[in-house]
């Protein structure tokens, strides 16, 4: 329940990029002992979620500029694979699935963080039909790292409507069961965010350097 709450918290952008916590902070709000609060550090530590620095607390892992393109170019490579093995399996029943889903975005463009959260859940849904469990598994635990970023990233004007046509378009190569165009229409999908974000990325997402930590406090 401790990881889980924590993760999430930084997930959905409740605890921002760069920002410190500490286990006194976790344990107090949540009501728990240490040890849990812990082993979720060390835990998400290891999905390269937090940095514990010892006797300062946790930082929020913060990417830079260089470190987001290179996360989305795995992307493109990672989810344009799954989308052309879901191409290959999808029926009926899944499109019109997507369709629900798309519907319900639509209706979310005025809330970012529900638009984000109809956003991936479209992707997931979309991924699952390749029957290809690892391949899901590691797009989503790169998602996970840029959630934050992608919040900031759909704040902005005209963004939702830009995800809203090209989900579209995946749409309708899905419904040609042309599995390749399936595959470029998500990696197209991706590139134009790339191209964004090196055009103008840290104003965008407003990426600076994060604040050091100069209270000693026990991580």
């Amino acid at each position: 329940i401790v990881y889980k709450w924590i993760r999430d918290a930084i997930v959905n952008s409740y605890f921002k990029p760069g920002e410190w916590i500490t286990q006194e902070d976790i344990t107090e709000r949540l009501h728990v002992s240490r040890t849990p609060v812990r082993d979720a550090f060390k835990r998400l530590q290891s999905e390269n979620l937090l940095i514990i620095k010892p006797h300062q607390g946790a930082m929020i892992v913060h990417l830079s500029l260089e470190k987001l393109l290179e996360i989305y170019e795995i992307r493109t490579l990672l989810e344009g694979a799954a989308a052309r093995h879901a191409g290959e399996n999808i029926t009926d029943k899944n499109i019109k699935e997507l369709e629900k889903i798309n519907l319900k975005m639509d209706s979310c463009r005025a809330d970012a963080q529900q638009f984000m959260n109809c956003n991936r859940n479209f992707h997931h849904t979309l991924y699952s039909f390749s029957g290809r469990e690892y391949l899901i598994n590691s797009i989503f635990s790169l998602w996970d790292l840029i959630e934050p970023y992608r919040l900031m990233y759909f704040k902005h004007e005209g963004k939702t409507d830009e995800a809203m046509q090209e989900h579209t378009q995946i749409i309708d190569a899905l419904k040609h069961h042309e599995p390749e165009k399936v595959q470029q229409a998500v990696i197209e999908h991706l590139n134009d965010v790339i191209t964004t974000l090196a055009k103008d990325g840290k104003t965008l997402l407003g990426i600076n350097e994060p604040q050091k930590r100069r209270t000693r406090r026990s991580a």
